[in-house]
């Protein structure tokens, strides 16, 4: 039966190792805010018209977890063409951040998926209800 010190030291291990892991595995975290989405605006990409508000926060938070845990990789305009949809994520009116949608999952940098950034594409492949 190990004493108390082996029982200590073997817990100190495992706690410093778990930083370590930590250190060079941090968590995934892809989206750079803290607020809570309340909604999110679908405009037509050609017509920049907006067609649908989501409100539907159990929809909305599952996307954000999605989005924020993805596998992300590079993707460029030539590479998807235009999204369907732009659709503006707000914070109490205050616009969050702001997606490009594809109603086809595109594939771009070994990722799949249908929501794009500026230069991003998140591996997200759930659809908006839509109606």
């Amino acid at each position: 039966m190990p004493g108390k010190k082996t029982v200590l030291i073997t817990m100190l291990v495992l706690i410093i190792a778990a930083f370590i892991m930590l250190a060079i595995f941090p968590p995934n975290s892809n989206l750079e805010f803290n607020e809570r989405v309340t909604s999110i605006e679908v405009y037509n990409h050609q017509a920049d018209e907006l067609i649908d508000t989501i409100t539907d926060t159990t929809f909305i938070k599952e996307l954000m977890k999605e989005l924020d845990n993805s596998r992300t990789g590079l993707v460029s305009s030539h590479d998807a063409g235009s999204p369907s949809y732009n659709l503006v994520f707000k914070s109490n009116q205050k616009k969050a951040l702001e997606l490009g949608y594809y109603l086809d999952a595109i594939y771009a940098d070994g990722i799949s998926g249908r929501y794009v950034g500026s230069d991003v594409i998140y591996g997200v492949t759930l659809q908006l209800p839509l109606e």
